[in-house]
């Protein structure tokens, strides 16, 4: 299933649901107008699959008739007529591969088609119960300590640099 799961965290719970309600609208129009011209090429390639089936059936059984009207062919040597159905003979196994091939693509189309859902909406954007906001006191005092810690850092590197200079002076 191709799903599309849209999260806004934004200020106004109210704005954020008119966003999600714009961006989503157009995605699901062009969805709903491309899932037909989709489902119609999904029953075109059924129908082709169903004539190569039937053709390659066909095949199958001229092969088998060819082959069982053979030995009583006039005006064709034994030699010929034994390389003719031994050429026949092996001829049958690959149209049994190409058999279940198309009938193999044949259930995956009509599996692809039953699961194939139309464009919709499970889940209407939601006001939520505690709406996000920012968090202004706890970022204050997370800048401050992150300040204060790169202050002391800083004045220890430099008072390091200061003294590495003085030694290379000496």
């Amino acid at each position: 299933a191709n799903l599309l799961k849209v999260n806004l965290g934004y200020s106004n719970p109210d704005m954020a649901s008119k966003i999600i309600n714009a961006i989503i609208a157009p995605l699901i129009s062009k969805g709903q107008e491309i899932f037909p011209k989709r489902i119609l090429l999904i029953n075109d390639r059924l129908n082709e699959l169903d004539t190569e089936i039937k053709n390659t059936e066909a095949d199958i059984k001229m092969t088998q008739s060819m082959i069982s009207g053979l030995p009583g062919s006039a005006g064709i040597s034994q030699p010929e007529i034994s390389l003719r159905i031994v050429f026949l003979q092996n001829s049958i196994p690959n149209y049994g591969s190409l058999l279940v091939t198309l009938r193999t693509q044949r259930n995956e189309r009509l599996l692809s088609l039953l699961n194939a859902n139309n464009f919709e909406i499970f889940d209407p954007p939601i006001k939520p119960e505690f709406p996000i906001s920012p968090k202004k006191a706890k970022n204050v005092l997370i800048a401050g300590i992150i300040s204060i810690f790169s202050g002391v850092f800083l004045a220890f590197f430099m008072e390091f640099l200061q003294r590495a200079k003085e030694e290379k002076a000496k």
